[in-house]
């Protein structure tokens, strides 16, 4: 028999649990990195980074660590996490069509912006690694990082981050939970170079639970994303490599335009996404409206404003370690 208590989250709920996906996923990598090392020392390798299969094992477990953390941290609070998650499969057809247009609208528009404001970290020395983590030299290993790269974590983060995250949020009101949403989820990813990029993702991919009222609709544009990437990288790399771009003021001016007017689609798109409801059914997405809009938009706890102080600043010192000695 179902016991729910719940079927909205608070801004406590997106407080902890921004601190749990901070935690968690780090403490079990750590163990995870133990055992596997273990393994790739016993065939002679210094570390398991340095192995596909060990590295796809890690991989696994730390986004298992992301699901296992979901469904456990409702379990425990008794929250019907469908509802309150906005786990709503049948988001319409149009809109799943318009995602399908967001994703490389957004990659696309934004990506010589993107790479303009690398190169002006670049330039002060900051240089690190962006390759992808594993090989792309066939078929096969396309699409072993398609699902590595893109599946598990269009499920894992939109879980977490824009299922539980950013709809606690929604009581301070849409603007500032899209905006702390997305700066929480780029902080995460613990690096300057992906930050402009998971901010700007971040912000669209909260915008469309906003509109669809689901997140699978949010999954497939971060799946679609992310897909994008991997197979872009992979017919660079099959095709004699990217020539280096030299970010020329005419080149710079051309950045800005395009990445004006992919928002400016995003936003026409956005114009023709709704929510998929019968008539007058009163969905979970409209109940977060009107129940953010009659509360105030203070902190409902002390602990949460504990929970949101520590999070954050856990955020940003994993962000500087991950930046400067990653």
């Amino acid at each position: 028999m179902k016991d729910f208590q719940r079927n909205l989250y608070t801004d406590e709920d997106s407080g902890t649990m921004f601190l749990l996906t901070l935690v968690v996923p780090v403490v079990i990598g750590l163990v995870a990195t133990i055992f596997l090392n273990l393994i790739a020392n016993a065939f002679d390798l210094i570390n398991f980074s340095q192995s596909p299969a060990l590295y796809s094992i890690y991989m696994l477990i730390v986004n298992a660590s992301f699901v296992g953390l979901f469904f456990v941290y409702n379990r425990v609070t008794k929250t019907d996490f469908v509802k309150a998650s906005l786990l709503k499969p049948k988001f319409g057809l149009l809109n799943a069509l318009l995602c399908v247009i967001i994703a490389p609208i957004m990659l696309f528009g934004s990506m010589y912006l993107i790479n303009y404001l690398m190169s002006l970290l670049q330039g002060i020395g900051y240089n690190p690694d962006t390759s992808l983590p594993l090989p792309l030299s066939n078929a096969g290993w396309l699409i072993l990082n398609i699902l590595i790269l893109a599946v598990l974590p269009a499920i894992c983060e939109e879980l977490l981050y824009r299922g539980v995250i950013f709809n606690g949020l929604r009581k301070f009101g849409s603007v500032w939970a899209v905006l702390i949403s997305a700066l929480f989820f780029a902080l995460a990813h613990g690096s300057a170079m992906q930050f402009f990029y998971q901010l700007i993702l971040g912000v669209v991919l909260a915008l469309i639970v906003l509109k669809s009222g689901s997140i699978f609709a949010s999954s497939l544009v971060h799946f679609l994303n992310n897909a994008i990437v991997v197979i872009y990288n992979y017919i660079v790399l099959n095709t004699g490599g990217e020539a280096e771009v030299v970010f020329e003021p005419w080149l710079i001016a051309v950045s800005f335009i395009a990445a004006v007017v992919g928002g400016l689609l995003i936003w026409l798109v956005f114009y023709f996404m709704k929510e998929r409801k019968k008539e007058d059914e009163k969905t979970q997405n409209e109940i977060y409206k009107e129940v953010s809009a009659a509360r105030d938009k203070k902190f409902s706890s002390s602990r949460s404003i504990l929970m949101f102080s520590t999070s954050l600043i856990l955020a940003v010192v994993i962000w500087c370690v991950g930046t400067f000695m990653g």
